[in-house]
């Protein structure tokens, strides 16, 4: 039988915590103050395994309908046409199945157009995709508390949906 993830995840939290740990002099507290994050780090991670493929399709769905977004109010000067081309060329192919680089991919393009859109934007362009920036910005927040929110660093952390439901009615409902 192969183990799952999460079962390999509570294996090397196991071994961590009752082998690694107990073995460091505690002297050391460095060391140790550093196999504690690890271990932290992969209770957070046995967390959000079950929700970090929607998360992912959520956050690259997002990133894209916003760079439909932003090439809806592009006018301005060659910096931004050249920005919203590039734009235009990474969303005819966003490669999701390899979603992490189609993030990084999109998300930079959406960057290079808000940034060229200040250098030679038209001002109500400028004003318009900067708010479009924004709303998508505050939309990821939100996300991204929801889905760090068992790290504990969130002050409202109780005030936050719970992660499946939320993602499930995001992706349900095409929110993005």
């Amino acid at each position: 039988m192969t183990p799952s993830i999460s079962d390999r995840i509570d294996s090397l939290i196991h071994t961590l915590t009752d082998v690694v740990l107990p073995a460091i002099d505690a002297e050391k507290s460095l060391e140790r103050d550093q196999a504690q994050l690890v271990i932290a780090h992969l209770k957070l991670i046995r967390t959000q395994l079950p929700q970090a493929a929607i998360f992912d399709e959520l956050e690259l769905a997002a990133a894209i309908a916003l760079g439909r977004k932003l090439l809806t109010l592009c006018e301005g000067g060659p910096k931004l046409t050249q920005a919203a081309k590039a734009l235009q060329d990474v969303l005819a192919s966003p490669d999701p199945a390899d979603r992490q680089d189609a993030i990084r991919r999109v998300n930079a393009a959406n960057e290079y157009l808000v940034r060229a859109s200040r250098i030679d934007g038209k001002p109500a362009s400028v004003q318009a995709i900067r708010t479009a920036a924004l709303a998508n910005g505050k939309a990821q927040t939100l996300r991204d508390r929801i889905f760090f929110a068992d790290s504990g660093f969130d002050a409202d952390r109780g005030d936050l949906p719970d992660m499946a439901t939320y993602f499930m009615e995001q992706a349900r409902n095409g929110q993005r």
